[in-house]
């Protein structure tokens, strides 16, 4: 597959970019993030190769549409899944793929996590997490084909000084067990969505 057209949302600093470039160099690809520092990082890394975009990832709108739309780890910010969902599936050229990597529960439950950093005096998001099921019958609802598969993560990660960054815990089998500093475990999945 090579596609004409690929978007990355929530590039930050481009580091998916730079990879996709060297696998794609045809492909005409676009950052969007709406951090400004980390689109300022991506432009040292990628900006010549790549369209790099200071916006939010509901709000913005495409020139033309897309043939594939990456979305890494971002859309557990949302608390309700159907918003750019529905907004990056309208992106999305007659044959494209949305291809989405993220925090989903196998079990039949939605949650809403906020957290606050010691000293902080406000509540911060970002840790969501959606059923496989209700994702499922939305995109039924739609029509659209999708597909779920399980990630796995093969290596060890290690606490960082960051206090809700994720590591991993080895349990007695073998799995490693994904958990960050709010003391959730989590499972990650790849959501596979066809337009066609």
């Amino acid at each position: 597959m090579n596609p004409r057209s690929l978007l990355d949302v929530g590039c930050a600093s481009g580091t998916m970019l730079s990879a996709l470039h060297n696998e794609f160099p045809a492909t005409s690809l676009v950052g969007l993030d709406i951090a400004a520092d980390l689109i300022e990082l991506a432009k040292a890394k990628v900006g010549e190769f790549s369209h790099l975009v200071c916006d939010d990832a509901v709000s913005w709108l495409p020139d033309t549409s897309i043939d594939v739309i990456v979305a890494s780890g971002v859309l557990s910010i949302w608390e309700d899944f159907r918003v750019p969902l529905q907004r990056w599936l309208s992106w999305l050229a007659d044959k494209g793929l949305l291809l989405i990597f993220g925090r989903f529960n196998s079990r039949d439950v939605d949650t809403i996590i906020r957290f606050r950093l010691e000293g902080d005096d406000f509540w911060q998001g970002g840790l969501t997490s959606y059923s496989t099921t209700s994702v499922s019958k939305y995109l039924d609802s739609l029509g659209k084909k999708h597909s779920w598969i399980p990630f796995t993560l093969a290596r060890d990660l290690m606490p960082s000084a960051d206090p809700i960054a994720t590591w991993t815990e080895t349990t007695s089998d073998g799995r490693k067990l994904v958990i960050n500093g709010a003391n959730v475990i989590a499972q990650h999945y790849f959501l596979m969505i066809s337009n066609q």
